[in-house]
């Protein structure tokens, strides 16, 4: 079963914003992707830090994001912007 979109609120222009827990990894990733899209979502945002990445095994996400078209946006976690990382 594929991670639950909880759609928080509609524009009036019908674009959409809404939370999700983290995909599930390895092979059930381009089930996730595929799934994203599948529910109009147009752009992901990651709020996990790139250690999570690696030990949530989401490491291909961009892969099969870009074969999606699925823009995905990662932020700097707090720590390593206020340690200097880039």
């Amino acid at each position: 079963m594929p991670t639950t979109i909880y759609w928080i609120h509609k524009f009036h222009n019908s674009a959409k914003i809404g939370i999700m827990a983290r995909p599930r990894g390895d092979d059930w990733l381009e089930d996730e992707i595929n799934n994203l899209k599948n529910n109009e979502v147009s752009v992901l945002v990651s709020l996990l830090e790139r250690s999570e990445f690696m030990t949530l095994n989401l490491v291909k996400r961009n892969s099969y994001a870009k074969q999606r078209i699925l823009p995905t946006l990662i932020f700097q976690s707090l720590t390593e912007i206020f340690q200097g990382k880039k």
